[in-house]
């Protein structure tokens, strides 16, 4: 049925999901100088449909790195990369399509949404 979001998390588990690769952390790192450790605030971002915490100042490029690393061995991905060079996953931000020089400009909010597509198989 079109719209129904278990539309997503069948395509979630028949091609990996992102579980995987986005586990939900806290982060702490030491101030330069200080002995103690700062806690970075957390934000949460949908990626897929499934809510992740992330640490405020995560850019796009960051979640684009995730998924390619998790989905390397993808025969789908693989091939094309042999082909063409690229994966050409498609990456969404708020539901407006990312071109890949936009990836490391863009500093995800609390609230975003991120949706990555595998391409279609097919053409002429």
């Amino acid at each position: 049925m079109v719209g129904d979001n278990n539309n997503f998390k069948d395509l979630d588990s028949r091609f990996g999901g992102n579980d995987d690769v986005f586990p939900i952390t806290t982060r702490s790192r030491l101030r330069e100088g200080q002995g103690g450790g700062e806690s970075f605030r957390s934000m949460k971002i949908t990626i897929n449909s499934v809510e992740q915490d992330f640490p405020a100042g995560t850019k796009l490029i960051e979640l684009v790195n995730r998924v390619r690393e998790a989905n390397r061995d993808n025969p789908v991905l693989k091939s094309l990369i042999e082909k063409t060079g690229k994966d050409h996953i498609t990456f969404t931000h708020n539901r407006r399509v990312v071109k890949p020089p936009e990836y490391d400009s863009i500093e995800l909010k609390e609230g975003d949404e991120v949706r990555w597509m595998l391409p279609y198989a097919g053409g002429s």
